[in-house]
């Protein structure tokens, strides 16, 4: 039971990237620190003063606050330990229906092997905690616990992650013949409790309205962000957890109907139609398998606990516990591909984040509007040190004029200068050029007259807009020689031979800015290596295979030096 507990919280001691963690923590922080209310949008120069309808204010303070009183650190450890008391409840409500403990080690490993990625320092951690703790009392509220705890738990639910889930779930449990022990008119009067406390939120009725407006929206912006799609057109290798993902929503489609079937599932027939629809929610959008991973194990043992207790499952219940130890440790685990959670790290990833550019941006002190690649907008809120406005980020009320207009700029459409020009745009923090993500958006920038780059790592472009930096400035820092945006072969051997001096200055000062970037050290390398400096060109390319053992064009160049030696 205890590698149960840690099949929920070992993942999150060791977070993956995920760019909606730092934005959920700058609101947080500006909430505790007698900032703006986070309730109008303060960070965008898209969308300034719009209303934010923030439903999870309060988990945002708490990882906030977690933050501020033990670091990173602080963060991962709560989000670990809300993972840790979910499972503890998930466990705590099926064993109180008799269902064998080996198959709620089995299941529930399962459910959160198909969540991994989820079990992130965000609010919907809250969510995980109180459906477990709904489903929990309301299964004790069946041998005689008090049923008025519920709006309690709504209230704290309501201001954690917002109000549906527990509303929606309470009232088709408890009318569905959750609690046949209360009458008609006490069930009646709790749901209308459980719906006072939904309404128990800074923004009273707003949160009901605003989110579910968004869960039906189908415009563009769901269209393209990963978490809104159908979980059937994710391939397994965007969704390592497809397998596990695949198995819970067949077995709680089939667990429902065949309870169904029974006397016991058709006198309590809130859970089978519970169990149903969280089991078919993730056709509908990726973000809701989280919610039939949990539900999953205490619904099955309501519906079939009283059968499946008299199986016996010793040598399963050692095998169940071996495969949780190979899950637990071993990186990639067989096809289940379970992400290893060892060693733990402590802190929040940064992979993928413009750590450097965040840095240069810390020490010059330029621009205060930004266009930025999507996913890095709530870094760049949450890490610079003097406020700049982000064109987007994470959150939900852009609408979707802005959202296409993003996509516009994003990929370097005709009208991206005028949508530059009318919110005042004079830093582009984007993505170094890829295919299908600002590729065009690169190479216009390159020939756009009233920009300028001045900063560029592995990862990472910033343009600065010329009329809007002091001139001085934009002569020590400007590229006017190297330019990371072209593939290097496109560029005469003669190009690098006739500007030497100044291309190595120019990568030498990139290298400075970006002390971890590879693409800096290998420009040096090439211009070393164009020029006939074989020793200085061995040297750089071994830099960047110290750093980055794998980089193939390092180990290209080092290869073409041996021969040229031989």
């Amino acid at each position: 039971m205890l590698l149960t507990l840690a099949a929920f919280a070992a993942p999150a001691l060791s977070p993956r990237s995920d760019p909606d963690v730092w934005w959920h923590l700058k609101a947080g922080t500006e909430f505790i620190s007698g900032g703006p209310l986070p309730f109008r949008d303060t960070w965008s120069c898209t969308t300034p003063g719009h209303p934010w309808i923030n439903h999870e204010w309060l988990a945002e303070v708490c990882f906030a606050s977690a933050r501020r009183a033990a670091g990173e650190g602080g963060v991962v450890l709560l989000a670990a330990a809300i993972a840790a008391i979910a499972a503890g409840l998930i466990v705590r409500a099926a064993l109180r229906e008799g269902l064998p403990a080996w198959l709620i080690a089995f299941l529930s490993c399962l459910a959160a092997l198909a969540i991994t990625d989820r079990l992130l320092p965000r609010p919907q951690l809250f969510t995980y905690l109180f459906f477990a703790l709904f489903l929990e009392r309301i299964g004790a509220m069946r041998h005689g616990a008090s049923p008025w705890a519920l709006p309690i738990i709504q209230i704290f639910w309501t201001n954690l992650h917002g109000p549906w889930i527990g509303l929606a779930a309470g009232s088709l449990l408890v009318l569905g013949g959750g609690v046949p022990t209360l009458s008609w008119k006490r069930r009646w009067f709790l749901i209308a409790l459980v719906g006072l406390a939904s309404l128990a939120h800074p923004q009273t009725y707003r949160v009901l309205i605003e989110p579910l407006a968004n869960v039906f929206r189908g415009d563009v912006y769901h269209q393209t962000i990963q978490e809104w799609q159908p979980i059937q057109r994710l391939l397994p290798r965007v969704i390592p957890q497809a397998p596990a993902t695949a198995f819970l929503m067949m077995a709680g489609a089939l667990a429902a109907i065949l309870a169904f079937l029974t006397r016991r599932g058709r006198r309590m027939w809130g859970y089978p139609v519970l169990l149903l629809a969280l089991s078919l929610a993730p056709l509908l959008s990726n973000r809701h398998r989280d919610l039939v991973a949990v539900a999953f194990v205490p619904v099955l043992a309501v519906l079939f606990g009283d059968r499946l207790s008299r199986v016996s499952g010793r040598w399963v219940a050692a095998l169940c516990s071996g495969l949780a130890i190979v899950f637990l440790l071993v990186p990639e685990a067989g096809w289940l591909r379970y992400p290893s959670a060892w060693p733990w790290t402590l802190r929040l990833s940064r992979a993928n984040c413009p750590e450097a550019a965040v840095a240069f941006l810390n020490k010059e002190d330029i621009g205060s509007r930004m266009f930025n690649a999507y996913d890095y907008g709530g870094f760049l809120v949450d890490q610079l040190h003097r406020k700049r406005l982000d064109f987007i980020d994470g959150r939900l009320l852009v609408g979707e004029r802005v959202y296409e207009e993003y996509l516009d700029v994003r990929d370097g459409g005709d009208g991206a200068q005028s949508i530059l020009d009318r919110y005042h745009i004079d830093l582009l923090v984007i993505r170094y050029p890829q295919p299908g993500g600002y590729q065009n958006l690169a190479r216009e920038a390159r020939d756009w007259p009233e920009w300028a780059l001045v900063f560029w790592d592995d990862t990472t472009l910033i343009y600065a807009r010329r009329d809007r930096v002091e001139g001085g400035w934009l002569a020590a820092h400007a590229y006017r020689w190297l330019d990371p945006t072209l593939p290097s072969p496109m560029r005469a051997r003669a190009y690098w031979v006739d500007h030497y001096g100044d291309l190595i200055r120019e990568a030498e000062r990139a290298a400075l800015d970006a002390p971890l970037a590879a693409r800096p050290v290998l420009s040096l390398a090439l211009a070393h290596e164009y020029n006939g400096h074989i020793d200085a060109a061995a040297r750089d390319y071994r830099r960047v295979l110290e750093m980055h053992p794998e980089n193939r064009p390092a180990r290209e160049g080092l290869n073409r030096l041996n021969d040229a030696r031989r």
